[in-house]
């Protein structure tokens, strides 16, 4: 195939030999590097134009993905990384070109498309420059998307660590959390992840209620039984605290009767 005769040329170029002096090794290590390096830009830049001309459809595929899986072997997870790097470098034209002339590696430019924008690129990148890919990984950590790079003495502490914590909690404690969430949305307090692109920085406060109605109005559809966030169980306890504390003791046991009668509460009590 013509693929492979050229990747032969390419091998038979740099020849694979034995023996060879340290600083001869140390120079054809430092040649393979920058191979690899080219290689990734060459297939991030690439995968765009079939993204964006979509081309896919010309090897029978049904997506940019589907096409890198099926004809280059790349699983769809490192498409996604290449595809994102590209898009990202479109608008970072330094820092493309800085790894075009081999001022920094590919190392670094992935850590700094997660933390360069257009307004600090050129601050980024000199200090990409002046700092090891590990010092350099460790200042990205420190800092915010879209922000500027600390100053000096500024980047002090443990890098911000951030996780998910899944945990169970009551009923009370449960709605507690969610009218603290809604009144720290009202008030543009924090915000939720996973929000839609089209969500500017700058709206995030306007959007706010917005999302704050739409908790509201999950909370309430749980209490009317349309969504299974909760057990049965858990669901009438929720619903007789509620009541309990709206407008006191319950006249009946119908009144406060759940799903069954093993669960229906004594006269007086709920």
């Amino acid at each position: 195939m013509y693929e492979t005769s050229r990747a032969r040329r390419a091998l038979a170029e740099v020849g694979l030999q034995e023996g060879l002096g340290a600083d001869e090794v140390h120079s054809r290590l430092r040649v393979a590097l920058r191979l690899g390096e080219t290689g990734q830009r060459i297939l991030a830049f690439y995968l765009n134009e079939v993204d964006l001309r979509r081309l896919h459809p010309s090897w029978g595929c049904s997506s940019t993905a589907h096409y890198a899986e099926d004809r280059l072997g790349l699983d769809r997870r490192r498409t996604s990384e290449l595809l994102a790097a590209a898009r990202k470098l479109l608008t970072l034209p330094a820092i493309d070109r800085a790894f075009c002339e081999q001022q920094i590696g590919w190392s670094k430019v992935t850590e700094l498309l997660k933390v360069a924008t257009p307004e600090h690129e050129e601050e980024w990148l000199q200090r990409a420059k002046e700092r090891t890919c590990r010092a350099l990984r460790l200042e990205v950590r420190r800092a915010r998307p879209g922000s500027a790079p600390h100053k000096s003495g500024e980047a002090n502490g443990l890098p911000e660590v951030r996780y998910v914590v899944h945990t169970s909690v009551d009923a009370l404690t449960f709605e507690k959390l969610e009218t603290n969430l809604v009144n720290s949305l009202r008030s543009g307090a924090v915000t939720l992840s996973g929000c839609p692109d089209n969500e500017e920085a700058s709206s995030w406060r306007g959007a706010a209620p917005c999302r704050a109605e739409a908790i509201e109005r999950s909370r309430f559809a749980v209490e009317r039984g349309a969504c299974a966030m909760r057990t049965a169980s858990t669901e009438a306890t929720r619903r007789a605290s509620t009541r309990r504390r709206r407008h006191g003791p319950c006249a009946s046991a119908s009144w406060c009767g759940t799903a069954g009668a093993a669960d229906a509460a004594a006269p007086g009590t709920c």
